[in-house]
Formats: structure tokens, C-alpha cells, sequence
């Protein structure tokens, strides 16, 4: 009886182990297979981005080192 349960637990655990595997490796095929639309990406243009004043405020936490 403890052999056989043994032997099923030992299973489940492989299946999950295979399981994982394969999906883990499908999500890193899908993510090569993806395209972006080259309309939807962001180019430069040889251009200025901003224009006028524009105030920046600069916030630091820590020290500054010398």
C-alpha cells in the first residue's frame, strides 16, 4: 500500500515537472514569434522632442558622494 502511494506521488511529481517545462519554454516561443506593428514603434526624427521652459525638479535620497 505505502509502495503504491509512494509510486503515485513520485508520478504526480513528474507530470507537474514536465508540465512546468513545457509551458515555461512555450511562453519564451511565443515572445519570439511577436512582431510589434513598426507603426506602433517610437523613431527618432532628428528633431527636438520639447520645446519652451520647462521646470525639472531633481529629488535625492542619500548622500552624495565625493
Amino acid at each position: 500500500m505505502a509502495a503504491t502511494r509512494a509510486k503515485a506521488v513520485v508520478f504526480a511529481l513528474v507530470v507537474l515537472l514536465v508540465c512546468s517545462a513545457q509551458q515555461s519554454m512555450g511562453a519564451r516561443r511565443r515572445m519570439e514569434l511577436y512582431q510589434p506593428n513598426p507603426a506602433d514603434m517610437l523613431s527618432y526624427h532628428n528633431g527636438q522632442v520639447l520645446h519652451g521652459d520647462i521646470a525639472v525638479s531633481i529629488l535625492w535620497y542619500g548622500q552624495f558622494t565625493q
